[in-house]
């Protein structure tokens, strides 16, 4: 009797591979460096205090990450006003925050300009202080005991300023080097190189 041979089958169609992609993201300094103070107006710091500290910096160095840090007084301190260039607008911006504790962190966003950020930092430690009567990122005159003004630079060029890739969560998915070289217990899921030894669990679209 003569024998029909099987048609032959293609091999499954190659899946589809997710590969892990990377996006830019600030990067943090291992150890965080103490800006630059380049002039005081009023009171000197307090010996030890560093009041702006990097955190890290953006791509190609356009910006830093800073937090202002209340080392300078160990109580309260009525008042403080930043003045710094925004990385969004490219504007010199004044940030004021009131009340703020001791030990307390505030972090900030400075852009640069010829590779420094600049922040001048205005503090007033009066306990009658009245917010409304003085202008923000500004010094009286004549100037008060009470006003400081401390003047900071940043380096952009930091050696922590290239940013770091996060790969995203995902399984990467391959396809199998061929089809199956025997027959198997249970149904494949795809087609096989030969003719299974027993019969099928269900009818199939081509001939065994």
């Amino acid at each position: 009797p003569r024998v029909c041979e099987p048609f032959p089958n293609p091999p499954p169609p190659p899946t589809p591979t997710m590969s892990p992609t990377t996006s830019p993201a600030p990067t943090g300094c291992a150890d965080p460096m103490a800006a630059t103070l380049t002039d005081t107006t009023g009171t000197a710091l307090p010996y030890g205090s560093t009041p702006i500290i990097v955190t890290g910096s953006g791509k190609d160095d356009e910006y830093v990450l800073f937090d202002l840090v209340q080392d300078i007084s160990g109580g309260t301190i009525k008042h403080i006003s930043l003045s710094y260039r925004d990385r969004d607008s490219g504007n010199v911006v004044c940030d004021t925050i009131m009340d703020v504790a001791a030990g307390s962190e505030t972090p900030f966003k400075a852009a640069c300009v010829s590779t420094l950020a600049e922040v001048d930092l205005y503090v007033y430690t009066g306990y009658n202080f009245d917010s409304e009567g003085v202008a923000a990122c500004t010094l009286p005159t004549p100037t008060s005991g009470n006003f400081r003004l401390y003047e900071f630079e940043i380096p952009c060029d930091l050696e922590c300023s290239e940013p770091t890739g996060s790969p995203t969560s995902g399984l990467t998915e391959t396809p199998t080097s061929g089809p199956t070289s025997s027959p198997t217990k249970n149904p494949t899921s795809g087609p096989t190189s030969s003719p299974t030894k027993n019969p099928t669990s269900g009818p199939t679209t081509s001939p065994t």
